[in-house]
């Protein structure tokens, strides 16, 4: 009965964490999805592209740069 339970727990786990990474996956590409169309903003407003994702900020763009799902920086 044990080893079962053990097989059921580790399958809801596998399960959580994989439906957990996709989730996290597809957080991140919507977001560079939205900073690639916030990049081409500014390059059709300021005829250039910018330096660094800071001046989408300056530029008041963005308001601020969220960090991806895994907390680092775009």
């Amino acid at each position: 009965m044990v080893p079962e339970l053990g097989m059921v727990v580790g399958a809801i786990g596998y399960n959580v964490f994989g439906a957990k990474k996709e989730a996290d996956i597809q957080m991140a590409t919507t977001e560079v999805g939205r900073l690639h169309e916030i990049v081409g903003t500014f390059q059709l407003t300021k005829g250039k592209l910018p330096d660094n994702l800071d001046e989408l900020v300056a530029s008041g763009l963005v308001a601020r740069l969220r960090p991806d799902p895994w907390k680092t920086a775009y």
